[in-house]
């Protein structure tokens, strides 16, 4: 599998781990001020990266997804959500292991039992509206965060976009984590390569379209959108590590 294969599919699952994070994060990070500075002696091809990604979300991924939202009720697109992520739980269970956050593993377990039975197979999020359990997403980078692993170069990935060494790296363990990728991985990509990229590529677009108005209002109201993307990543990334 080409290198252009295997970012796009990480890309599908960082994506839909990313916009299950913090429902009030683009809020709470345009009132603070954003002085976080990371390694970045890419900066060059950074913008220019930053620049190609900004023109296929806008050209490319905006007009398909909107043709797909007047077409798909939002309530289906919420539920279809719903199902991809109950499905990668196992990336959700083993992070918090791995960050001896025992008690989350286990309220993952839960959310995971419920959703996939009375939540007919997850697309129902009964766990979070009425058990009340909350959502504990961790991502292997930052487990590798957890254990003081510094974040290495700053780096802008082609459609994944912010990243950094250590990240990236992470990006790639959680994919082989995801039950999606699964019989990917086993088949070598070619017996199940047409119901897999199906299924990856109709994830991703439903994501992206539950989530493009947020990225339209960062691109409206930025001055330098690659210094605004870079510095709300690198607090991001900062503050769910040390959560």
């Amino acid at each position: 599998m080409n290198l252009f294969k295997l970012l796009l599919l990480t890309f599908l699952l960082s994506s839909s781990l990313l916009a299950l994070e913090d429902d009030n994060f683009l809020e709470d990070e345009f009132g603070e001020p954003m002085s976080y500075e990371s390694y970045d002696p890419l900066k060059s091809y950074n913008i220019q990266m930053t620049k190609f990604n900004d023109f296929v979300y806008m050209q490319v991924f905006n007009p398909i997804s909107k043709m797909y939202t007047k077409i798909t009720p939002k309530k289906v697109r919420v539920c279809i959500s719903n199902f991809f992520y109950n499905l990668a739980f196992p990336v959700r269970f083993i992070n918090n292991i791995l960050q001896l956050k025992i008690r989350n593993s286990i309220e993952e377990s839960a959310r995971f039992a419920i959703n996939s039975t009375y939540g007919l197979g997850g697309f129902f999020d009964l766990a979070t509206n009425e058990a009340n359990l909350k959502k504990h997403n961790e991502d292997f980078g930052q487990t590798l965060g957890f254990y003081e692993i510094k974040n290495g170069v700053y780096i802008v990935l082609p459609l994944l976009g912010p990243s950094n060494l250590r990240d990236s790296f992470g990006l790639l363990v959680d994919y082989g984590l995801n039950p999606l990728n699964y019989s990917a991985i086993r088949d070598g990509y070619n017996l199940s390569r047409s119901s897999y990229n199906l299924m990856s590529g109709y994830n991703y677009l439903n994501e992206f379209s539950l989530h493009i108005k947020e990225y339209e209002s960062i691109r409206k109201d930025s001055i330098d959108l690659y210094i605004l993307l870079k510095n709300m990543y690198d607090q991001r990334r900062e503050k769910l590590i040390k959560e």
